[in-house]
């Protein structure tokens, strides 16, 4: 089961990182608060809201995302002072495509599962990239949000930034599956079907020959300690 907490407070919009008509590189931290988090694990995507009304697509090239845990509750103006554990580099490609077609959609970014978050600080992400084509792409922002902030400038390899306190993002960080969580699956009506779990995940449901009639299977999901 995916754990999605959600920043879903928005009250405007704005450009930045995805911006390559304005711009021709980014650089640039969010500070997510552990509270907005509140939630653990290896994070498989994160994910930010579509502000703008009408489609916009874009690619950006050089793209990298970093993740790395702050005790900070605002950002400074010197990018790597901000982090208080070493990066964990979650996304690194030549070129990605960003597409969206309406406002309020998410647009989900596939992250590696490398950066296993445990709540005890806040989040911080960072997203660069150098060189691009397309729209910029407008995300939802909210600007009121008191325990959040953004630092960023329009260069790759930076040193320092514009700080942007008081802003956040509507945001996602969907946590992977834990490796605890098992299934279980069975018939309730065993004269006409049967069932089963595959391959971890899939439910199996199997008719008996000959039958007919309505049935009830049941899904169980176990944590660890088999419960």
């Amino acid at each position: 089961i995916d754990n999605i907490p959600t920043v879903d407070i928005p009250t405007s919009g704005n450009y930045w990182p995805f911006a390559p008509t304005s711009e021709t590189q980014m650089r640039q931290e969010m500070l997510f608060n552990r509270t907005l988090i509140n939630s653990s694990g290896t994070i498989d995507k994160i994910a930010f809201q579509a502000w703008s009304t009408t489609p916009q697509s874009c690619t950006v090239q050089n793209l990298s995302i970093r993740m790395a845990y702050s005790s900070n509750d605002t950002l400074g103006p010197v990018f790597e002072a901000n982090r208080n554990s070493p990066w964990v580099e979650v996304l690194n490609l030549i070129s990605y495509n960003i597409s969206l077609q309406a406002r309020g959609e998410w647009i989900d970014i596939d992250v590696n599962n490398i950066f296993n978050y445990d709540n005890t600080q806040n989040l911080l992400v960072e997203i660069r990239w150098r060189g691009g084509s397309g729209n910029d792409i407008f995300l939802f922002l909210n600007y009121s949000a008191a325990y959040a902030g953004q630092m960023a400038i329009a260069n790759y390899s930076a040193v320092t930034g514009v700080v942007y306190s008081n802003r956040v993002y509507n945001f996602q960080a969907i946590f992977a599956d834990s490796a605890n969580l098992t299934w279980t699956a069975s018939s309730l009506n065993p004269t006409l079907f049967t069932a089963s779990i595959s391959a971890g995940r899939n439910l199996v449901i199997t008719p008996l020959p000959n039958q007919n009639g309505a049935g009830v299977a049941r899904l169980v999901l176990h944590n660890s300690n088999g419960l």
